[in-house]
């Protein structure tokens, strides 16, 4: 028997809401697209934490001259109602998400997948990808049939460390020797 799904298991976090900008409602935005003014590309918002979720219509957006996304949504008119929104995260259905080429994932793709290495080491599963500017880094959290209980980061540079993700399987391979 299958499981009935939320309308919240359709959705993928692409942001926060960070601290109000000025005083007219705007409220700074933590994307986590790339670039950050992508996150503007997607609608409708749907804005809350798991399990509260509320569909939210944008007022105006901006993107700064340093790159921050910054927004005032229609329902906050003064700082007071965008204080009231911050740290809230920004969520859009799987269908809005554009589909990729392959060798082309979402990081929501990614995480809780198996980490092993070529000779079948277990290492444990994708907690979170770092953005580290010169490339981004698995966090490898270990977990009950890990070869040992320690976390690791390996860089994702595929080809070189980043061998094969196989989504299907639910695994990465990498060439990574258990010692590093």
């Amino acid at each position: 028997m299958v499981a009935d799904r939320s309308p919240a298991d359709d959705l993928i976090t692409v942001g926060r809401i960070g601290a109000p900008f000025a005083v007219r409602g705007w409220s700074k935005i933590r994307s986590f697209t790339r670039p950050a003014a992508n996150i503007l590309d997607y609608s409708p918002w749907m804005v809350g934490r798991e399990g509260d979720w509320q569909a939210v219509e944008i007022g105006e957006s901006e993107v700064r001259g340093d790159g921050q996304v910054v927004v005032r949504f229609a329902a906050c008119r003064n700082r007071e109602d965008a204080e009231r929104v911050t740290g809230r995260l920004i969520a859009v259905s799987r269908d809005c998400l554009p589909q990729l080429s392959d060798g082309e994932y979402y990081l929501h793709q990614l995480e809780g997948l198996v980490v092993e290495n070529l000779a079948g080491v277990r290492f444990g599963q994708v907690r979170e990808m770092l953005e580290t500017g010169a490339n981004d880094v698995l966090v490898v959290d270990p977990d009950a049939d890990s070869v040992d209980d320690r976390k690791r980061l390996i860089p994702w540079v595929e080809g070189r460390y980043v061998i094969e993700v196989s989504l299907e399987r639910g695994v990465i391979r990498v060439d990574w020797e258990a010692d590093y």
